[in-house]
């Protein structure tokens, strides 16, 4: 998740060979007024989740990613008045845990979720 203010990142990846690398330091400023904010509920949940997303703007991706790290649902949202709230069905996905990625623009915010 980002933080407000100036964040320091750096990718470290590892082949399936085992040879490791990382990627050098980078910079990237939020503003408090920037920050994408969400507050998804029930969690846990059981037949659906509810976003409400503020400080947004244009087209925002919410993607459900499943405990293997695989996209398994994918909705595009239009913010509207730097809101946007949408109600998801998840009464088809398994019990487990599940990790919520919402995507806009340059910002990306995850929050983890348990599905009953």
């Amino acid at each position: 998740m980002k933080s407000v203010g100036t964040n320091y990142y750096r990718i470290r990846s590892k082949e399936l060979s085992g040879k490791t690398s990382v990627s050098s330091i980078e910079a990237t400023t939020c503003k408090l007024n920037e920050a994408i904010e969400a507050n998804i509920y029930p969690n846990p949940f059981n037949e659906y989740l509810t976003f409400d997303i503020t400080n947004v703007t244009g087209s925002i991706t919410v993607t459900i990613i499943d405990e293997n790290g695989r996209a398994i649902a994918s909705k595009e949202i239009n913010a509207t008045n730097k809101t946007a709230k949408e109600v998801i069905e998840t009464q088809l996905l398994p019990s487990g845990i599940y990790v919520v990625k919402i995507t806009n623009k340059n910002q990306v915010l995850y929050q983890k979720l348990i599905k009953n």
